[in-house]
Protein backbone atom coordinates (compact mmCIF):
# COMPACT_ATOMS: atom_id res chain seq x y z
CA UNK A 1 0.00 0.00 0.00
CA UNK A 2 1.38 3.37 -0.53
CA UNK A 3 1.67 5.66 2.02
CA UNK A 4 -0.88 7.09 4.35
CA UNK A 5 -1.07 10.76 5.26
CA UNK A 6 -2.43 11.97 8.59
CA UNK A 7 -4.20 15.51 7.93
CA UNK A 8 -5.50 18.41 10.18
CA UNK A 9 -9.12 19.02 11.04
CA UNK A 10 -10.92 21.21 8.35
CA UNK A 11 -14.03 21.93 10.25
CA UNK A 12 -14.75 22.11 14.23
CA UNK A 13 -15.56 18.47 16.18
CA UNK A 14 -17.42 17.94 19.45
CA UNK A 15 -16.82 13.88 19.46
CA UNK A 16 -15.27 11.85 17.28
CA UNK A 17 -14.96 7.42 17.46
CA UNK A 18 -12.72 7.52 14.47
CA UNK A 19 -11.69 9.51 11.83
CA UNK A 20 -10.40 8.21 9.13
CA UNK A 21 -8.11 11.20 7.95
CA UNK A 22 -6.07 11.19 11.09
CA UNK A 23 -4.80 7.41 11.98
CA UNK A 24 -1.97 9.87 13.83
CA UNK A 25 -1.77 12.65 16.20
CA UNK A 26 0.56 14.28 19.09
CA UNK A 27 0.94 12.88 23.01
CA UNK A 28 -0.56 16.27 23.96
CA UNK A 29 -3.38 16.08 22.04
CA UNK A 30 -4.20 12.14 23.52
CA UNK A 31 -3.55 13.64 27.24
CA UNK A 32 -5.89 16.32 27.26
CA UNK A 33 -8.65 15.30 29.53
CA UNK A 34 -10.92 17.90 27.63
CA UNK A 35 -9.97 16.83 24.37
CA UNK A 36 -8.91 20.27 22.96
CA UNK A 37 -7.61 19.96 19.29
CA UNK A 38 -4.29 21.72 20.45
CA UNK A 39 -2.60 20.96 16.92
CA UNK A 40 -5.56 22.81 15.28
CA UNK A 41 -5.47 25.26 17.30
CA UNK A 42 -2.03 26.63 17.69
CA UNK A 43 -2.09 26.68 13.83
CA UNK A 44 -4.89 29.23 13.53
CA UNK A 45 -3.23 31.07 16.21
CA UNK A 46 0.03 31.15 14.56
CA UNK A 47 -1.41 32.90 11.28
CA UNK A 48 -3.38 35.34 13.56
CA UNK A 49 -6.69 33.77 12.81
CA UNK A 50 -8.13 34.01 16.80
CA UNK A 51 -11.79 33.79 15.86
CA UNK A 52 -11.44 30.35 14.14
CA UNK A 53 -9.57 29.08 16.50
CA UNK A 54 -12.23 29.54 19.08
CA UNK A 55 -15.05 28.32 17.18
CA UNK A 56 -12.93 24.92 16.94
CA UNK A 57 -11.38 25.00 20.89
CA UNK A 58 -15.60 25.62 21.41
CA UNK A 59 -16.75 22.79 19.43
CA UNK A 60 -14.79 20.89 22.90
CA UNK A 61 -14.51 22.70 25.48
CA UNK A 62 -17.18 25.88 26.42
CA UNK A 63 -14.24 27.40 29.16
CA UNK A 64 -11.18 27.92 26.95
CA UNK A 65 -10.74 31.12 29.34
CA UNK A 66 -10.80 29.51 32.48
CA UNK A 67 -9.05 26.27 31.66
CA UNK A 68 -6.21 28.44 29.72
CA UNK A 69 -5.65 30.20 33.05
CA UNK A 70 -6.05 27.33 35.92
CA UNK A 71 -5.68 23.95 34.00
CA UNK A 72 -2.80 22.36 35.62
CA UNK A 73 -1.47 21.63 32.12
CA UNK A 74 -0.07 18.04 32.10
CA UNK A 75 -0.49 18.24 27.88
CA UNK A 76 2.78 20.10 28.26
CA UNK A 77 4.58 17.24 30.14
CA UNK A 78 4.10 15.38 26.99
CA UNK A 79 4.75 17.68 24.60
CA UNK A 80 7.36 16.57 22.10
CA UNK A 81 9.44 19.69 21.80
CA UNK A 82 10.32 19.64 25.41
CA UNK A 83 13.01 16.91 24.16
CA UNK A 84 14.30 19.20 21.74
CA UNK A 85 14.36 22.58 23.74
CA UNK A 86 10.99 23.42 25.62
CA UNK A 87 7.48 22.20 25.47
CA UNK A 88 5.24 24.74 23.46
CA UNK A 89 2.94 26.95 26.30
CA UNK A 90 -0.23 25.04 25.42
CA UNK A 91 -2.32 25.97 28.39
CA UNK A 92 -1.50 29.76 27.59
CA UNK A 93 -2.33 29.99 23.69
CA UNK A 94 -5.42 28.50 25.02
CA UNK A 95 -5.96 31.59 27.17
CA UNK A 96 -4.65 34.03 24.35
CA UNK A 97 -7.79 32.54 21.68
CA UNK A 98 -10.44 33.67 24.64
CA UNK A 99 -8.12 36.97 25.28
CA UNK A 100 -7.43 37.98 21.83
CA UNK A 101 -10.93 36.65 19.48
CA UNK A 102 -13.03 39.21 19.69
CA UNK A 103 -16.35 37.94 20.79
CA UNK A 104 -18.83 39.35 18.50
CA UNK A 105 -16.81 38.08 15.55
CA UNK A 106 -16.75 34.30 16.56
CA UNK A 107 -19.43 32.36 14.65
CA UNK A 108 -22.25 31.05 17.38
CA UNK A 109 -22.80 26.93 16.49
CA UNK A 110 -26.37 26.20 14.97
CA UNK A 111 -27.91 23.67 17.49
CA UNK A 112 -29.69 21.01 16.25
CA UNK A 113 -33.85 20.87 15.89
CA UNK A 114 -35.59 20.90 19.40
CA UNK A 115 -36.08 17.14 20.36
CA UNK A 116 -38.79 18.10 22.88
CA UNK A 117 -37.03 16.08 24.89
CA UNK A 118 -36.02 17.45 28.73
CA UNK A 119 -32.46 17.27 30.80
CA UNK A 120 -32.22 18.23 34.42
CA UNK A 121 -28.52 19.36 35.75
CA UNK A 122 -27.56 18.65 39.18
CA UNK A 123 -24.67 21.18 39.86
CA UNK A 124 -23.59 24.06 38.13
CA UNK A 125 -19.71 23.36 38.17
CA UNK A 126 -17.35 22.89 34.75
CA UNK A 127 -18.95 19.18 34.57
CA UNK A 128 -22.87 20.26 34.64
CA UNK A 129 -22.19 23.43 33.03
CA UNK A 130 -20.26 21.58 30.05
CA UNK A 131 -23.11 19.23 29.88
CA UNK A 132 -25.77 21.98 29.55
CA UNK A 133 -23.83 23.60 26.62
CA UNK A 134 -23.61 20.40 24.47
CA UNK A 135 -26.82 19.31 25.45
CA UNK A 136 -28.89 22.14 24.26
CA UNK A 137 -26.81 21.60 21.28
CA UNK A 138 -28.18 19.09 20.19
CA UNK A 139 -31.66 19.83 20.78
CA UNK A 140 -32.48 19.26 23.91
CA UNK A 141 -33.75 21.41 26.38
CA UNK A 142 -32.00 21.98 30.17
CA UNK A 143 -32.80 23.38 33.48
CA UNK A 144 -29.74 23.71 36.01
CA UNK A 145 -30.73 22.83 39.73
CA UNK A 146 -27.73 24.54 41.76
CA UNK A 147 -28.18 25.48 45.94
CA UNK A 148 -25.99 28.25 45.89
CA UNK A 149 -27.12 31.57 44.58
CA UNK A 150 -24.67 31.88 41.80
CA UNK A 151 -23.26 29.25 38.58
CA UNK A 152 -19.75 28.50 38.44
CA UNK A 153 -19.74 25.94 41.04
CA UNK A 154 -15.87 25.79 42.31
CA UNK A 155 -14.34 27.98 39.51
CA UNK A 156 -16.26 30.81 41.36
CA UNK A 157 -15.81 29.77 45.12
CA UNK A 158 -12.68 27.77 45.09
CA UNK A 159 -10.15 29.57 42.93
CA UNK A 160 -8.80 33.18 43.83
CA UNK A 161 -9.19 36.47 41.27
CA UNK A 162 -6.10 36.75 40.57
CA UNK A 163 -6.04 33.70 38.86
CA UNK A 164 -9.42 33.63 37.42
CA UNK A 165 -11.11 36.65 37.16
CA UNK A 166 -14.65 36.53 37.70
CA UNK A 167 -15.64 38.26 34.72
CA UNK A 168 -13.81 35.88 32.57
CA UNK A 169 -16.22 32.82 34.49
CA UNK A 170 -19.22 35.44 33.85
CA UNK A 171 -18.42 35.48 30.25
CA UNK A 172 -18.25 31.81 29.55
CA UNK A 173 -21.40 31.16 31.54
CA UNK A 174 -22.79 34.12 30.33
CA UNK A 175 -22.35 32.23 26.50
CA UNK A 176 -23.68 28.69 27.97
CA UNK A 177 -27.31 30.33 28.97
CA UNK A 178 -27.57 32.17 25.69
CA UNK A 179 -28.24 28.56 24.39
CA UNK A 180 -31.59 29.40 26.55
CA UNK A 181 -30.35 27.46 29.48
CA UNK A 182 -32.98 27.22 31.92
CA UNK A 183 -31.39 27.73 35.74
CA UNK A 184 -32.92 27.69 39.37
CA UNK A 185 -30.45 28.63 42.27
CA UNK A 186 -30.90 28.40 45.74
CA UNK A 187 -32.17 25.15 45.08
CA UNK A 188 -31.06 22.21 46.91
CA UNK A 189 -31.61 18.65 45.18
CA UNK A 190 -32.92 16.28 48.82
CA UNK A 191 -34.29 19.74 50.43
CA UNK A 192 -35.84 21.81 47.96
CA UNK A 193 -36.77 19.73 45.64
CA UNK A 194 -36.77 15.72 45.20
CA UNK A 195 -34.91 13.93 43.12
CA UNK A 196 -38.34 11.69 42.37
CA UNK A 197 -40.22 14.77 41.48
CA UNK A 198 -36.89 15.52 39.04
CA UNK A 199 -37.38 12.27 37.69
CA UNK A 200 -40.67 12.04 36.96
CA UNK A 201 -40.70 15.38 35.33
CA UNK A 202 -37.44 15.39 33.24
CA UNK A 203 -36.17 12.29 29.99
CA UNK A 204 -32.60 12.43 32.06
CA UNK A 205 -30.75 13.56 34.86
CA UNK A 206 -27.23 14.57 35.34
CA UNK A 207 -25.34 14.59 38.74
CA UNK A 208 -22.99 16.82 38.80
CA UNK A 209 -23.16 18.36 42.24
CA UNK A 210 -19.34 17.60 43.14
CA UNK A 211 -18.35 14.62 45.58
CA UNK A 212 -18.55 16.84 48.57
CA UNK A 213 -21.97 18.21 47.92
CA UNK A 214 -23.55 14.72 47.17
CA UNK A 215 -21.47 13.46 50.68
CA UNK A 216 -23.56 16.75 52.68
CA UNK A 217 -26.18 16.70 50.60
CA UNK A 218 -29.12 14.40 50.27
CA UNK A 219 -29.46 14.23 46.54
CA UNK A 220 -31.93 10.57 47.01
CA UNK A 221 -34.27 11.74 49.85
CA UNK A 222 -31.76 9.58 52.43
CA UNK A 223 -28.19 9.74 53.68
CA UNK A 224 -25.55 7.84 52.36
CA UNK A 225 -25.37 4.55 53.91
CA UNK A 226 -22.57 2.14 55.31
CA UNK A 227 -23.62 -0.08 52.50
CA UNK A 228 -21.47 2.11 50.01
CA UNK A 229 -25.35 2.62 48.09
CA UNK A 230 -27.14 5.89 47.96
CA UNK A 231 -30.46 4.98 48.99
CA UNK A 232 -34.25 6.59 48.56
CA UNK A 233 -37.47 4.84 47.89
CA UNK A 234 -37.48 3.32 44.63
CA UNK A 235 -33.64 5.10 43.37
CA UNK A 236 -30.58 3.37 44.25
CA UNK A 237 -27.02 4.91 42.89
CA UNK A 238 -24.04 2.18 42.94
CA UNK A 239 -21.54 3.98 45.26
CA UNK A 240 -17.91 2.84 46.11
CA UNK A 241 -16.55 3.37 49.60
CA UNK A 242 -15.41 6.32 49.01
CA UNK A 243 -18.53 7.74 47.90
CA UNK A 244 -17.77 7.99 44.01
CA UNK A 245 -20.85 7.12 41.77
CA UNK A 246 -19.87 3.69 39.65
CA UNK A 247 -20.54 5.08 36.05
CA UNK A 248 -19.82 4.01 32.56
CA UNK A 249 -16.45 5.71 31.62
CA UNK A 250 -17.66 6.41 28.15
CA UNK A 251 -21.67 7.30 28.25
CA UNK A 252 -21.37 8.50 32.10
CA UNK A 253 -24.36 6.22 32.38
CA UNK A 254 -24.86 5.36 36.19
CA UNK A 255 -26.97 2.39 37.24
CA UNK A 256 -30.20 4.21 37.41
CA UNK A 257 -31.67 4.37 33.79
CA UNK A 258 -31.70 7.79 32.59
CA UNK A 259 -29.58 8.77 35.41
CA UNK A 260 -25.68 10.36 34.48
CA UNK A 261 -23.09 11.46 36.65
CA UNK A 262 -19.83 13.20 35.64
CA UNK A 263 -17.60 15.60 37.91
CA UNK A 264 -15.99 15.06 41.11
CA UNK A 265 -18.94 12.65 42.14
CA UNK A 266 -17.75 10.26 39.24
CA UNK A 267 -14.52 10.46 41.13
CA UNK A 268 -11.46 13.49 41.80
CA UNK A 269 -10.68 15.88 38.93
CA UNK A 270 -9.70 19.07 38.01
CA UNK A 271 -11.34 21.50 35.68
CA UNK A 272 -10.59 20.23 32.35
CA UNK A 273 -11.02 16.87 33.30
CA UNK A 274 -14.47 18.07 34.61
CA UNK A 275 -14.88 19.21 31.29
CA UNK A 276 -14.61 15.73 29.70
CA UNK A 277 -16.59 14.42 31.78
CA UNK A 278 -19.61 16.63 31.25
CA UNK A 279 -19.02 16.64 27.36
CA UNK A 280 -18.79 12.74 27.36
CA UNK A 281 -22.19 12.60 29.58
CA UNK A 282 -23.77 14.73 27.42
CA UNK A 283 -23.10 12.54 24.32
CA UNK A 284 -24.40 9.17 26.58
CA UNK A 285 -27.48 11.20 27.43
CA UNK A 286 -28.20 12.60 23.81
CA UNK A 287 -27.37 8.81 22.40
CA UNK A 288 -29.89 7.27 25.50
CA UNK A 289 -32.98 9.79 24.45
CA UNK A 290 -32.66 9.22 20.65
CA UNK A 291 -32.59 5.41 21.12
CA UNK A 292 -29.18 4.80 19.89
CA UNK A 293 -27.28 2.17 20.66
CA UNK A 294 -24.61 3.50 23.28
CA UNK A 295 -22.14 1.27 22.07
CA UNK A 296 -22.50 2.77 18.67
CA UNK A 297 -19.77 4.48 17.10
CA UNK A 298 -20.40 8.17 16.11
CA UNK A 299 -18.82 11.43 15.21
CA UNK A 300 -20.42 14.55 16.16
CA UNK A 301 -19.31 17.61 13.86
CA UNK A 302 -20.08 21.43 13.36
CA UNK A 303 -20.56 22.39 10.25
CA UNK A 304 -21.05 25.95 9.23
CA UNK A 305 -23.65 25.77 7.50
CA UNK A 306 -25.89 22.67 9.09
CA UNK A 307 -24.62 22.96 12.29
CA UNK A 308 -24.38 20.01 14.50
CA UNK A 309 -24.49 16.92 12.53
CA UNK A 310 -24.48 13.30 14.42
CA UNK A 311 -23.04 10.27 11.73
CA UNK A 312 -22.94 7.04 12.93
CA UNK A 313 -20.00 4.77 11.81
CA UNK A 314 -20.58 1.32 10.61
CA UNK A 315 -21.01 -0.57 13.84
CA UNK A 316 -18.90 -3.42 12.30
CA UNK A 317 -15.83 -0.98 11.93
CA UNK A 318 -12.83 -1.87 13.80
CA UNK A 319 -12.02 1.18 15.50
CA UNK A 320 -8.69 1.76 17.30
CA UNK A 321 -7.20 4.78 18.77
CA UNK A 322 -4.96 6.77 16.48
CA UNK A 323 -1.30 6.27 17.05
CA UNK A 324 0.71 8.79 19.68
CA UNK A 325 3.84 9.52 17.56
CA UNK A 326 6.62 10.11 19.54
CA UNK A 327 9.60 12.20 19.36
CA UNK A 328 11.81 9.02 18.53
CA UNK A 329 9.88 9.52 15.59
CA UNK A 330 10.14 12.85 14.20
CA UNK A 331 13.20 11.82 11.41
CA UNK A 332 13.25 15.80 10.06
CA UNK A 333 13.31 16.78 13.41
CA UNK A 334 16.25 19.64 12.34
CA UNK A 335 13.72 21.31 10.24
CA UNK A 336 12.24 23.08 12.99
CA UNK A 337 14.47 26.05 14.41
CA UNK A 338 15.29 25.58 17.93
CA UNK A 339 13.50 28.58 19.79
CA UNK A 340 12.97 29.52 23.19
CA UNK A 341 9.72 28.89 25.05
CA UNK A 342 7.63 32.63 24.55
CA UNK A 343 7.02 33.93 28.59
CA UNK A 344 4.04 35.43 29.45
CA UNK A 345 3.89 38.36 31.82
CA UNK A 346 3.93 37.51 35.44
CA UNK A 347 3.20 40.01 38.43
CA UNK A 348 4.17 38.55 42.19
CA UNK A 349 1.07 37.24 43.77
CA UNK A 350 0.41 40.01 46.60
CA UNK A 351 1.05 43.21 44.34
CA UNK A 352 -1.62 41.58 41.94
CA UNK A 353 -3.88 41.09 45.07
CA UNK A 354 -3.70 44.71 46.21
CA UNK A 355 -3.76 45.96 42.42
CA UNK A 356 -6.95 43.88 41.96
CA UNK A 357 -5.06 42.15 38.77
CA UNK A 358 -4.13 39.09 37.22
CA UNK A 359 -0.66 37.74 38.42
CA UNK A 360 -0.30 36.42 35.01
CA UNK A 361 -1.29 38.89 32.20
CA UNK A 362 -0.83 36.56 29.22
CA UNK A 363 -0.25 36.69 25.52
CA UNK A 364 0.05 39.99 23.14
CA UNK A 365 -1.21 38.67 19.43
CA UNK A 366 2.37 38.76 18.32
CA UNK A 367 3.62 36.39 21.28
CA UNK A 368 0.88 34.50 20.97
CA UNK A 369 1.63 33.74 17.45
CA UNK A 370 5.23 33.23 17.95
CA UNK A 371 4.36 30.37 20.34
CA UNK A 372 2.44 28.73 17.96
CA UNK A 373 5.02 28.82 15.73
CA UNK A 374 7.13 26.61 17.76
CA UNK A 375 4.55 23.87 17.59
CA UNK A 376 5.70 20.50 15.93
CA UNK A 377 2.38 19.37 14.99
CA UNK A 378 3.33 15.46 16.00
CA UNK A 379 1.16 13.31 13.24
CA UNK A 380 -0.83 15.97 11.43
CA UNK A 381 0.42 16.85 7.89
CA UNK A 382 0.97 20.72 8.27
CA UNK A 383 1.77 20.81 4.51
CA UNK A 384 5.43 22.08 4.54
CA UNK A 385 5.70 19.99 1.44
CA UNK A 386 8.82 18.27 2.00
CA UNK A 387 7.62 14.56 1.06
CA UNK A 388 6.38 15.44 -2.28
CA UNK A 389 10.01 17.37 -2.97
CA UNK A 390 11.65 13.83 -1.57
CA UNK A 391 10.04 12.02 -3.39
CA UNK A 392 12.50 9.95 -5.93
CA UNK A 393 9.92 8.54 -8.08
CA UNK A 394 7.85 11.32 -8.29
CA UNK A 395 4.65 9.67 -7.13
CA UNK A 396 3.39 12.39 -4.47
CA UNK A 397 1.69 15.83 -5.88
CA UNK A 398 0.64 18.42 -3.50
CA UNK A 399 -2.87 19.01 -3.76
CA UNK A 400 -4.96 21.88 -2.09
CA UNK A 401 -5.79 19.55 1.35
CA UNK A 402 -1.85 18.15 1.33
CA UNK A 403 -0.41 15.78 -0.66
CA UNK A 404 -1.20 13.19 -2.47
CA UNK A 405 0.00 9.85 -4.06
CA UNK A 406 -0.86 10.92 -7.45
CA UNK A 407 0.77 7.55 -8.71
CA UNK A 408 -0.20 4.79 -6.26
CA UNK A 409 1.32 2.06 -9.00
CA UNK A 410 4.17 3.50 -8.88
CA UNK A 411 5.22 3.58 -5.43
CA UNK A 412 8.03 1.34 -4.64
CA UNK A 413 7.72 2.10 -0.57
CA UNK A 414 11.67 3.19 0.07
CA UNK A 415 10.32 5.27 3.20
CA UNK A 416 11.62 8.14 1.78
CA UNK A 417 8.59 10.38 2.23
CA UNK A 418 8.32 9.42 6.09
CA UNK A 419 12.01 10.33 6.81
CA UNK A 420 11.55 13.20 5.33
CA UNK A 421 8.31 14.30 7.29
CA UNK A 422 9.03 16.69 10.12
CA UNK A 423 6.15 15.89 11.93
CA UNK A 424 5.60 12.08 11.46
CA UNK A 425 2.23 12.26 9.62
CA UNK A 426 3.18 9.02 7.12
CA UNK A 427 2.33 6.02 7.96
CA UNK A 428 2.33 2.65 6.07
CA UNK A 429 -0.28 -0.18 5.74
CA UNK A 430 1.03 -3.45 5.33
CA UNK A 431 1.66 -6.17 4.15
CA UNK A 432 2.92 -3.63 1.42
CA UNK A 433 3.09 -4.65 -2.31
CA UNK A 434 6.32 -4.39 -3.79
CA UNK A 435 7.03 -3.44 -7.10
CA UNK A 436 9.92 -5.75 -8.34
Amino acid sequence: MPPKFSRELQQPVIFADFLDFQPRTSPCEADCPAGNPIQKISYLVRDHRFEEAAEYLRARNPFPGVCGRVCPHPCEGKCNRSRYDESVSIRALERAVFDLSEAGKVRRPLPMDKTGKRISIIGSGPAGMTCAYFSSLFGHSVTIFEGLPFLGGMMRSGIPDHRLPKDVLDREIGQILDLGIESKLNTVVGKDVALAEIMAQYDACLIAAGRRNAKSSDISGSRLGSSGMLLGGNYSLNLTRKGILNVDPRTMATSLRGVFAAGDISGPTGVAEAIGSGRRAAIGIHQYLTNHLTAQVCNITMDRQEGVTVSVVDPESKVSPPHVVTYEELSHIDYFEKKPRVATGKMETGEATKKFLEADSGYTREQAAEEASRCFHCGHCFMCGSCVEDCPGYVLAMGADGPTVAYPEECWHCGNCRISCPCGAVAYEFPLSMLV
